[in-house]
């Protein structure tokens, strides 16, 4: 992945031809399937012993969340980070759910970079 401050690109490997390219991107979804497979995540972001993201009062029950507020409902042990669908701790692993859970997630990005701007300007 590529960028300072966010995501700006990603390289993608054929497997099969060994060739390797580069795409520009803003943002990144992840289908996981059955597995986690979130091993390429940094320590920052807290999983459970399967590879599931925890997030909102599940990062707090686990021991992860070391600040002033509680963290938002989708939100990663790492503030401002956020997770939705299969990648996350959840009963319910569904498409209709993730794509509910992205809408939400983008609305919680919204709020934080709100409420972070004040924290900061104060």
């Amino acid at each position: 992945m590529h960028g300072e401050t966010h995501l700006t690109a990603i390289d993608i490997l054929d497997k099969t031809s060994n060739a390797l390219s580069r795409h520009e991107c803003g943002g990144l979804f992840v289908f996981i399937g059955a597995n986690a497979e979130t091993e390429w995540l940094p320590a920052e972001v807290a999983r459970d012993a399967r590879g599931y993201v925890l997030t909102g009062d599940d990062v707090k029950k686990a021991g992860h969340w070391s600040h002033g507020r509680d963290p938002y409902l989708l939100e990663t042990s790492a503030p401002g980070i956020f997770a939705c669908g299969d990648v996350r701790l959840s009963p319910v692993k569904r498409v209709a759910s993730a794509v509910g859970e992205g809408s939400m997630a983008i609305a919680f990005v919204h709020q934080y970079l709100a409420n972070e701007g004040k924290t900061q300007r104060s």
